[in-house]
């Protein structure tokens, strides 16, 4: 009798093991990308350009490329995405940023599984970010940090959505940037992103299916960017700017390494009025590509033949024009456009319009070297 009921016991406890197991659902989330007009359109090659507000949100150290002035920017698009961001360089040493609420509702989650299973979707996204960037024994390199907070939920296929998560602060990024002395000379920027892990629990009550645990998993970043300024004719240039990254997918899924994910990008800037330095007005054109690596995932396919595991490439573009009959162009219209969409094609075509500001300079400035005294 004791026998049995010992074997009875191993019996259930198994089960209950192996239903444990069972119920745990891990969902795999891209990193998040900020959808300013600029970023967009050079394909989020952001980390060795900086110079405006938008930038120290792939690199705070970047915050020191901004002329000494106050900078912000103002956007939002389609498909829920938003942002804004102020960028302040008072003192020669030391740049400030922070970034509001802000959401990009195209990065789906992925679910490593072979029979697919319940659509979800992340909701509520933002995250607002502080950011500080300093120079060091040289004026020409600059480290800087970012501490930001977090929400998220999750969505199934009825609308039903999870208790909402808000984690913070954390040093979310860190950075190095190089500025050298030449006009033309080439920038260098590296980033450090972290990863997220977060465990939502769906109930009949809530969402998804019930006692289960849904993981959301994000991997970490690193970021390796360059720009080079080339003058083209006077008071115009082009700018090229490329940004490797590494995805280190191993801490997502064990069976996962590291994955190389390219951005490019190149902006060219013509004056727009008859002022010669520093005032007037000027307009831009942009255009760049993001090439993802394909996603650690078993499911074959999500919709009409799309396969997050295989690599994929997205081309963008938008363009600026400051006007100088606006605030003597210290106003600037940012257009910003993104062709991808997600693995369901339900939001594809991305567009996103901005408003940036600065003060006291003029966008006109951009068209000159900006380097801080000795």
């Amino acid at each position: 009798m004791r026998s049995e009921t010992a074997a009875a016991v191993v019996v259930l406890i198994a089960a209950l093991v192996n239903s444990t197991a069972a119920d745990e659902t891990l969902l795999i989330r891209l990193p998040s990308e900020v959808t300013s007009p600029r970023s967009m359109g050079l394909g989020g090659a952001m980390v060795g350009l900086g110079g405006d507000a938008s930038s120290f949100a792939s690199n705070p150290a970047s915050l020191i490329a901004v002329p000494r002035s106050l900078d912000a920017v103002v956007a939002g698009g389609n498909h829920g995405s938003y942002m804004v961001a102020v960028g302040l360089h008072p003192f020669r040493n030391w740049a400030f940023g922070v970034l509001l609420p802000t959401a990009d509702h195209r990065l789906e989650l992925v679910r490593p599984r072979p029979e697919g299973g319940e659509v979800l979707r992340p909701k509520d996204g933002r995250w607002g970010a502080l950011s500080v960037a300093r120079t060091l024994f040289d004026r020409r390199f600059s480290i800087g940090a970012s501490l930001e907070v977090e929400h998220l939920r999750l969505l199934d296929e009825s609308g039903r959505g999870s208790a909402r998560q808000t984690w913070g602060p954390i040093i979310g990024t860190v950075g190095l940037f190089v500025q050298p002395d030449a006009r033309d000379g080439t920038r260098l920027g590296v980033a450090y992103r972290r990863g997220l892990d977060r465990n939502f629990d769906a109930t009949a009550d809530t969402f998804g299916n019930a006692d289960t645990t849904y993981r959301v998993r994000r991997p970490e970043v690193i970021s390796f960017g360059a720009s080079w300024r080339y003058g083209w004719l006077k008071n115009t240039h082009l700018v090229f700017t490329v940004q490797p990254e590494l995805i280190r997918y191993q801490i997502v899924a064990a069976n996962a390494g590291t994955e190389l994910d390219f951005r490019a990008g190149l902006e060219a800037s013509f004056p727009l009025g008859s002022c010669v330095s520093g005032c007037g007005g000027m307009w831009q054109l942009r255009g760049g590509l993001v090439s993802r690596s394909g996603i650690p995932s078993l499911v074959p396919t999500f919709n009409q033949g799309y396969d997050p595991g295989r690599r994929g490439t997205v081309f963008t573009g938008g363009g600026s024009i400051a006007d100088p009959r606006v605030f003597s162009g210290k106003l600037k219209l940012d257009v910003g456009y993104s062709g991808g969409c997600d693995s369901q094609s339900r939001r594809c075509h991305t567009w996103t319009v901005g408003l940036s500001g600065r003060f006291p300079s003029a966008f006109r400035g951009d068209l000159q070297y900006n380097r801080p005294p000795r």
